[in-house]
């Protein structure tokens, strides 16, 4: 490794690429700061991906990874400006949520083994069900409703907030709800987060075709937008793409419910819509419309490729 980490000083908006090893050929990284926070993207997974049912599982795989990583690691995946598509982690240290050096060699150290594996994927030797390890971690049923009751609460005892309509989520054993506004103008899922000391906002972007190819160009399209430098380090797009039926391209969000207030959910709700509302204008390049998301809301969204 011929970078000094220890060395690395980055100023907001600073960049730098990080070679891994003394070869030539050596993978480079890319190392960004973003206010208080440090961005790692990997290499190219594939430099310029194509629409293919390949890539089809790879990417339901890359977002059941960015589901299941825990919150901390902000591990999401992108395309860059070049088209390529990569993935990306967070740098701090979790004793005291600083950002620097540090912080770097650990992370560094795990993300070069998860991009190793997920290149494999992409490449065509692996297949994505053979690196989705586990089970995804569940808050425990008691906790999750806990959470849930906390979130009524504060929307119960706040005038603002009262006007918002709420619905259990069927099947969900009160573990989730269903936000919707007095006008019919948004829906939100909200969601146990795994953790089990936060809660999981999502919102709707867009249906995706059922056509496999054109789901991929979907998302391939709004991907450049998943990086951490532009949605921040509580924000993530999501995408379902089932067998035979159109899919759902998703914004989500994370609000850690310790200690939280009335003001808190209005500035995620409102965080979460006016980010969604822009995704729309971008993506689609569209005016915004109404959308909805399905009643029945599972924590995972449904991306798990296990059988």
């Amino acid at each position: 490794m011929t970078t000094d980490l220890q060395s690395i000083a980055l100023e907001p908006g600073a960049a730098l690429w990080l070679q891994d090893g003394d070869r030539p050929d050596a993978a480079a990284w890319h190392l960004e700061s973003a206010g208080g926070h440090w961005w790692l993207s990997s290499p190219p997974l594939l430099k310029n991906p194509r629409p293919s049912e390949h890539l089809r599982e790879a990417l339901l795989g890359l977002f059941v990874l960015q589901a299941e990583a825990p919150a901390s690691s902000g591990l999401r995946v992108y395309v860059s400006h070049e088209g390529a598509l990569l993935l990306q982690w967070r740098v701090r240290r979790p004793e005291d949520q600083s950002v620097d050096s540090l912080a770097l060699e650990p992370v560094w150290s795990i993300a070069r083994g998860v991009w190793e594996k997920w290149l494999d994927v992409l490449e065509g030797r692996r297949a994505a069900q053979d690196v989705i390890t586990g089970s995804p971690a569940r808050v425990a049923p008691s906790q999750a409703v806990g959470l849930i009751q906390q979130m009524r609460g504060l929307l119960t005892g706040d005038s603002e907030l009262r006007r918002i309509r709420v619905e259990l989520s069927e099947g969900a054993d009160e573990g989730a709800l269903v936000l919707e506004s007095p006008h019919e103008s948004w829906v939100v899922g909200v969601v146990a987060d795994p953790a089990g000391d936060a809660l999981q906002f999502t919102t709707l972007i867009g249906t995706l075709s059922p056509d496999h190819a054109q789901a991929c160009e979907a998302v391939l399209r709004a991907l450049p937008f998943n990086s951490g430098s532009i949605l921040g380090p509580h924000l993530n797009l999501m995408a379902l793409m089932p067998e035979s039926d159109a899919g759902l391209l998703l914004l989500q969000s994370r609000l850690s419910m310790a200690g939280a207030e009335a003001d808190d959910i209005k500035a995620a709700l409102g965080e979460l819509l006016s980010v969604a509302d822009e995704l729309l204008r971008s993506v689609s390049g569209s005016n915004p419309t109404t959308v909805h998301l399905p009643v029945n809301l599972d924590p995972m969204m449904g991306l798990h490729l296990r059988g």
